[in-house]
């Protein structure tokens, strides 16, 4: 083995070198014992300083520059008010990405903002990289046959439309359509179900509620004519009944003195009439069912007793 010089150089304290020799199996070595051999005779103290008086033994100065980094260590302390400085673990922006040769060291990138780049190993299920597209369906020529428990993409026919198969009635399956059948079909209590259609394509519905006035028993539809009604029995110079458009269904006259009657199709005595200036001959009931546009103002010259119906 080739020989190894050592220099000592002495610090500022009362320390020591003693020499001794040991036997050992192949001869006698030599022992260097730095320091006070009954003062932590022999230990050895690295620090980033010169060496100081309570240092004993061997003490090794460490430089820490860029050019010679000897520990590992941050430059700057984490927001300032750590107690010591983390290593800090970032990466490095580059406007171009770097291109590598193999077995080259590199750094951790990031982008402008800081947030780190990655390229994952393995391409995600369904990517396809050289068309920029994550494929949601495929198609194939050949229908696939799946086992129980197999992963599946969604198919599609050869113009990308998506295959669905429809199951009628059943505990599965079901259609975005609807389907005809000569025969309504009878469910039972949690089938699965289908839309249906008439022969032309039209979807057939059925009311959840009655709508109101159906009589399904008999197949119409009730309908019943609801009016205001007003009467008079004392003479009526212009008076206006309602304003604005509707219809007038009937007068009654029912008593009183007899006397003439106008009735206007206006908001004031005057205008379109819809009776004429009239007196009646006695109690009667002008069914008419006629209607306004402006308004309804009656017009009599007695105190005669009439009721109108109207909407």
């Amino acid at each position: 083995m080739a020989e190894t010089q050592i220099a000592i150089t002495p610090g500022t304290g009362s320390q020591s070198a003693d020499f001794a020799q040991e036997t050992t199996s192949n001869g006698l070595r030599q022992i260097i014992t730095v320091g006070d051999p009954t003062v932590k005779a022999g230990q050895a103290v690295v620090k980033n300083a010169d060496p100081s008086s309570s240092d004993y033994g061997l003490v090794v100065r460490q430089v820490n520059t860029t050019t010679n980094p000897q520990a590992v260590q941050g430059t700057v302390a984490d927001a300032g008010t750590a107690a010591s400085n983390p290593v800090p673990v970032g990466g490095i922006f580059h406007a171009s990405a770097p291109t590598y040769t193999d077995g080259q060291r590199t750094q951790l990138q990031s982008d402008v903002n800081g947030n780190l780049k990655t390229t994952l190993a393995t391409r995600i299920a369904g990517e396809d990289i050289s068309n920029d597209v994550l494929k949601t369906a495929i198609y194939n020529a050949s229908a696939v046959t799946l086992t129980d428990g197999d992963s599946t993409a969604l198919q599609t026919d050869s113009h990308g439309y998506l295959k669905v198969n429809v199951v009628v009635g059943g505990s599965g399956g079901g259609t975005s359509g609807a389907v005809y059948n000569a025969t309504a079909p009878t469910y039972s209590d949690t089938d699965s179900t289908v839309l249906q259609a008439d022969v032309h394509g039209n979807l057939l519905v059925s009311l959840a509620t009655k709508i109101a006035g159906e009589d399904i028993t008999n197949d119409v539809l009730k309908v019943e004519e609801q009016y205001s009604t007003i009467a008079y029995a004392t003479a009526q110079t212009a008076t206006t009944i309602k304003s604005g458009a509707g219809r007038l269904h009937a007068i009654n006259i029912l008593g009183g003195t007899l006397g003439n009657l106008t009735v206007w199709d206006n908001t004031a005595g005057s205008g379109t009439t819809i009776i004429p200036q009239h007196t009646p001959t006695g109690s009667v009931c002008y069914l008419l069912d006629v209607p306004f546009v402006n308004g309804l103002t009656i017009t009599t010259d007695s105190a005669m007793v009439l009721q109108f119906s109207y909407h």
